[in-house]
């Protein structure tokens, strides 16, 4: 469950990866790629993201899932025509710690 603390300092990001984009975790961020060369266009530190939607074909990674069920991130994943193709989300368990408590 999310605190008020989580929306106010926390963001959502979608990213277009229609065009040749890819998405590589380094050093505890999200960085966006474009092209053959790795140009990096942007990060984003894990940190600061409470969901992640990606527009296009993309390949998830074991890093990426790691660092988002670390940081309780939601990732959604869309065809370009912005039909969901796949989500995953770890917030099971903060609800059932919050029950505990």
């Amino acid at each position: 469950m999310f605190t008020s603390k989580d929306i106010e300092c926390r963001s959502i990001f979608v990213i277009n990866c229609i065009k040749e984009r890819n998405l590589r975790v380094s050093s505890g961020e999200l960085l966006l790629e474009e092209g053959d060369e790795h140009k990096t266009l942007t990060k984003f530190p894990f940190q600061k993201i409470l969901a992640l939607f990606i527009i296009g074909p993309i390949t998830i990674t074991t890093p990426l899932l790691e660092k988002c069920k670390k940081f309780d991130v939601a990732l959604v994943v869309m065809k370009s025509n912005l039909r969901p193709v796949f989500f995953w989300a770890n917030h099971a368990e903060a609800n059932f710690l919050l029950h505990q408590k």
